[in-house]
């Protein structure tokens, strides 16, 4: 750039934005140093207040990160394939844009290198990682349903135990109301059997108290009538002397 040049930069903003920025340098002379951190300054300053719009670079071996818009300018460093990076302006032309790396490197690359969508190559590592999780929440889910297998085995198993126990209680139970039942008829044939004997105990007391009479008046007649016999006996002894005839009566005849 000679003493009477005058250099137009036009730094195109993101398509995102309408605005469009010219700088006008004039002077004697100025370095490419000097122009660069002019630029970087400006760019900078716009970049603070505009969305930066993300770029992934393309499948290409590397993409040179340069302190300038130009093939001659120093590189920074390489970009790899696949790398996610902002866009924070372009050049006049077009050709170059300003970004942003993830470690917050900024300087300038050849926009033809650089899309919108995730290049096949981080596509792919998604999907690989999107995989790889999913594999892992199949797996997760594969244990937890054994899991529940496994306990629906165990609670099928305490539920038949249970069935078996209930079965066991009611047939229990059952048991047991067929002995109250028993119970209750034993009981009352026990009142009945009870009742029965109080009546043949008073029938009997009554039989043995009748006995008692009709041998205390066997025994009464008894002894009425020895007493009769004996009465007689003593009437008969005094009266056959007399009804015999006497020796001197039938020594006259």
């Amino acid at each position: 750039m000679n003493n009477a040049a005058i250099k137009d930069i036009l730094i195109a903003l993101p398509a995102n934005t309408t605005t469009q920025i010219n700088f006008r340098i004039s002077g004697k002379r100025m370095n490419k140093n000097t122009r660069n951190i002019l630029i970087t300054i400006a760019l900078s300053i716009f970049a603070s207040h505009t969305i930066a719009e993300s770029r992934y670079v393309t499948d290409s071996l590397k993409l040179n990160l340069r302190t300038g818009a130009t093939s001659q300018h120093k590189i920074i460093r390489q970009l790899r394939s696949g790398d996610k990076v902002e866009l924070l302006a372009t050049d006049a032309s077009g050709e170059y844009a300003y970004i942003r790396t993830s470690n917050n490197k900024e300087g300038w690359a050849l926009i033809g290198y650089l899309q919108k969508k995730p290049t096949a190559k981080v596509l792919l590592a998604s999907n690989v990682q999107t995989l790889k999780t999913a594999e892992t929440k199949l797996s997760a889910t594969s244990t937890t349903n054994q899991q529940l297998i496994d306990e629906n085995k165990l609670l099928t198993g305490e539920n038949e135990t249970l069935t078996k126990e209930n079965e066991k209680l009611s047939k229990e139970f059952s048991e047991l109301q067929t002995l109250s039942g028993n119970a209750v008829n034993i009981s009352r044939k026990n009142r009945e059997l009870l009742e029965q004997n109080s009546l043949q105990q008073n029938t009997l007391a009554m039989q043995t108290a009748e006995v008692t009479r009709l041998q205390d008046q066997i025994n009464s007649d008894q002894f009425y009538m020895g007493a009769g016999a004996i009465i007689l006996g003593l009437i008969f002894g005094l009266i056959m002397p007399h009804l015999r005839p006497s020796q001197k009566d039938e020594g006259w005849a």
